[in-house]
């Protein structure tokens, strides 16, 4: 890619809709909104570039969150396409390494890159869940094999040297090779730090991600919101306002004459879902390899998956059980016992 391409989209996601105030602004870039979104998808399958791929999902998740463009079904469906893009093992990042304009020799990922990644992807998928669930209804199969792969990025390599081989393996593995490969690459070698073959191993996805994973999972049984406009298209100067909070873009939505907001609940699309995503976890879980075994990490969780476990009725439950194998099910067992007694609200 172009030195300066990849100069306008960090700076396009840093800053580009901030500027959107006027109508016409607006209406131009809803236009052109499919062509854009295919275009930032051909850049994320083709760069090196961490900034690039932070710069480009800033963009989409300011495109979800703005009310005025009014995304159709297929529309997410290219947001989702981009995210996806970055599941795949033939990502350039992950064959390449990481190219920055500071150096031309490519490096591996490390656990800071793919924090930077994550936390981007976060916004997207946060702002869909947000925004847009009503679109999100035909595409909750892959929005839940997406949320199935992040789960992967904060797992750990165990202590056991016999077996630490076979999990550096089944992380190289994993669905979401992008997020797992910090685990695998620290910054910089670390004295006394675990290693695999003399290669010191990183760390997983850090406690801020988990929470944020946490939220994003909690969204699924919350009520969106959506706003429509009315036959002016796009309402007045003020239909959105957009404001850049720590180099990341959010969205409040403004209301202006003619329109209005329109709550959705798809709390029960989701529950049928949910089960796939818990037994995801339960799986991971039951590794003796590689799981998500830092204390600080499964707490930071916790809140995400008690939210699943609200989504699921009996029959759910049921057929969690039936899918896991004797571990997972102490373990779905466990989380459901913590679940009544701290977490479902029981009208006492």
């Amino acid at each position: 890619m172009p030195l300066y391409l990849s100069r306008i989209i960090v700076l396009m996601g840093q800053s580009f809709f901030v500027y959107l105030y006027s109508i016409a602004q607006k209406r131009k870039v809803r236009r052109q909104i499919s062509k854009l979104l295919t275009k930032l998808i051909q850049i994320l399958q083709s760069t090196q570039s961490v900034q690039v791929i932070v710069g480009v999902l800033d963009i989409m998740a300011g495109i979800c969150a703005e009310p005025s463009f009014e995304l159709r079904t297929w529309e997410i469906g290219l947001v989702l396409e981009g995210v996806t893009s970055l599941m795949s093992p033939a990502t350039p990042l992950l064959l390449g390494g990481v190219k920055s304009r500071s150096s031309s020799i490519a490096r591996p990922l490390t656990n800071q890159d793919t924090s930077k990644i994550f936390t981007a992807l976060y916004h997207v998928l946060i702002n869909v869940a947000r925004y847009k669930q009503e679109e999100l209804t035909t595409l909750i199969p892959v929005f839940t094999a997406i949320l199935q792969g992040i789960f992967h990025g904060f797992k750990s390599l165990h202590a056991s040297i016999a077996k630490r081989q076979q999990g550096v393996e089944l992380l190289i593995k994993s669905p979401f090779m992008l997020l797992s490969a910090g685990a695998l690459h620290p910054a910089a070698p670390i004295p006394g730090s675990s290693t695999v073959s003399g290669a010191p191993i990183g760390d997983p996805l850090p406690v801020e991600c988990a929470e944020n994973f946490a939220r994003l999972l909690t969204a699924l049984g919350s009520r969106g919101v959506s706003t429509t406009f009315g036959s002016h298209g796009g309402g007045g100067a003020g239909a959105g306002s957009n404001a850049t909070l720590n180099g990341h873009i959010s969205a409040t939505p403004t209301l202006s004459p003619g329109s209005s907001t329109i709550t959705t609940d798809t709390s029960k699309a989701f529950g049928k879902h949910a089960p796939y995503i818990l037994m995801e976890y339960f799986t991971i879980q039951g590794s003796v390899v590689a799981s998500i075994s830092q204390q600080s990490l499964r707490n930071a969780l916790l809140p995400g998956l008690y939210a699943l476990l609200n989504l699921c009725s009996d029959w759910e439950r049921e057929m969690m059980m039936i899918g896991l194998d004797n571990t997972g099910k102490m373990l779905l067992k466990g989380l459901y016992t913590d679940y009544l007694r701290h977490h479902k609200y029981t009208g006492r």
